[in-house]
């Protein structure tokens, strides 16, 4: 298992995507996505912001968390019943272009988190609900801290609300929930 780096958080995010709810009858895809928490890696943002793995060399960091940029886990779910998400994976968010390197990059991350997450299951068990699969996701590139937007300026001082390994699992769970009562 990879050593947990305290830079490595992932954002969780739900959306209701109205070509879903045209074909169904009410789904989210829920997001796990990498960001990277600037913990004095640069100085041109601030303390603690959430920052997007894949800034540039030139502006900030490229390795060793640029091909993490756009990796995340994802799931679709039933507004209808929660406890149930199918098609979980992990994968990349669109790019529009993609240098042969960048393609080269990702897929080597694909296949370490992959081999990570099979031996994460091999030791724990089989990931039993999405909540569990990005345990196993963030455990597997190196995170166990989870955070999740907020439009509300928060007591911590941020948009975030920050979440341990439970925590995350009862976000996952509930998803749903704030979707549901939307439609």
């Amino acid at each position: 298992m990879p050593k947990i780096d305290k830079n490595i958080v992932i954002l969780l995010t739900s959306e209701t995507s109205p070509a879903l709810l045209e074909h169904d009858t009410g789904a989210i895809r829920i997001y796990a996505t990498t960001v990277v928490q600037n913990n004095g890696l640069v100085s041109w943002h601030d303390e603690g912001a959430l920052l997007s793995p894949g800034l540039t060399d030139s502006y900030g960091w490229g390795e060793p968390y640029s091909h993490l940029d756009n990796l995340r886990a994802s799931a679709l779910s039933n507004l209808d019943d929660s406890e149930h998400t199918i098609g979980w994976r992990i994968e990349y968010a669109e790019h529009r272009f993609i240098q042969l390197e960048e393609a080269e990059a990702m897929v080597k991350a694909l296949r370490r988190t992959t081999r990570e997450m099979d031996k994460l299951s091999k030791h724990l068990g089989s990931p039993a609900t999405f909540g569990e699969y990005v345990t196993h996701f963030g455990l597997a590139i190196g995170c166990n801290r989870f955070a999740c937007w907020s439009d509300k300026l928060l007591p911590n001082g941020t948009h975030y609300r920050w979440y341990d390994v439970d925590g995350m699992r009862r976000w996952v769970y509930n998803a749903h929930a704030s979707k549901a009562q939307e439609r």
